[in-house]
């Protein structure tokens, strides 16, 4: 397998156990909580691996921009629907990823689909739409709140066609991981404190332990991706990394069923989602 496969395939594992840690630890908690310790964990990604010269040219404003989008707003959107309708759903609607990601590239960065990438496109919406109509008589969330999936979806799509982006004028992925860290730290916080209706910090001991679980992978999910996409294409690169909602959705199945219903529309909905992954990454 290339190392670029399992670069992907790795940040996407990382992703997917650290969505297993958070919807553990919002039993007691809430998403504003989970975003601020995933995002000091990410603060330490910063200072670990951030060489300063490189960053200083006006050439590292894509990742500013990617950091803008994730992972503090995607983040915020995707924890949001973890909270509202399951980990099952809201990760694999998020797995409609490639789609924004392959479209944009296409439009922006001049990369070519194959059919095969077309034909992976096709069956992330047949799995979004047999997500969507999983939702029975007695779930409790709205269907407008499938935005809040397919939101952080399109954010982390737009994480990495910037980050591609920085990376070909400078090719330091460690070094774009750092910026991308801490602007996505800071734009979180001003959020938070303009926000007239933020929630409180709500964070006890197991809840903490959880939460910085979950930054701790998101952070080596961050070092994988990036040097990924410093070797190959975000349309090979993307797809790789949205196989995670097959986990997230085993890990619902086999840990969550007393608080969530996995139906067999969401088993089928999440399959789907990976094999157009998986179809777009063969193309």
């Amino acid at each position: 397998m290339p190392l670029t496969a399992i670069l992907g395939l790795g940040a996407g594992l990382c992703y997917a156990l650290s969505h297993f840690l958070v919807r553990l630890g919002l039993g007691r908690s809430n998403p504003s909580s989970a975003v601020a310790v995933n995002a000091l964990g990410l603060w330490v990604l910063a200072l670990l691996f951030s060489p300063i010269r490189p960053l200083a040219s006006l050439a590292a404003w894509p990742f500013i921009l990617a950091g803008l989008f994730a992972p503090s707003l995607a983040r915020i959107l995707l924890y949001r629907g973890i909270a509202r309708m399951g980990l099952a759903r809201s990760a694999a609607l998020v797995g409609a990823m490639p789609l924004f990601a392959v479209s944009i590239a296409v439009i922006f960065l001049g990369e070519r689909p194959s059919p095969g990438i077309i034909t992976g496109a096709v069956l992330v919406v047949l799995g979004v739409a047999a997500l969507n109509a999983s939702r029975i008589s007695d779930d409790r969330w709205a269907k407008w709140t499938i935005l809040l999936p397919l939101g952080a979806a399109l954010c982390f799509a737009l994480r990495d066609i910037f980050t591609k982006s920085g990376l070909r004028d400078i090719p330091l992925p460690l070094a774009g991981a750092a910026l991308v860290a801490t602007t996505s730290v800071v734009a979180f916080y001003l959020i938070f404190l303009v926000s007239k209706n933020r929630e409180k910090i709500l964070l006890p001991w197991r809840s903490f332990w959880l939460f910085s679980g979950a930054g701790l992978l998101v952070c080596v999910s961050y070092v994988l991706l990036f040097i990924a996409l410093n070797q190959d294409m975000v349309s090979l690169v993307s797809p790789l990394v949205a196989t995670n909602p097959l986990v997230s959705v085993i890990l619902s199945y086999l840990f969550l069923q007393t608080e969530e219903k996995v139906s067999l529309k969401v088993v089928l909905g999440g399959v789907l989602v990976v094999a157009g992954a998986i179809s777009i990454s063969l193309g």
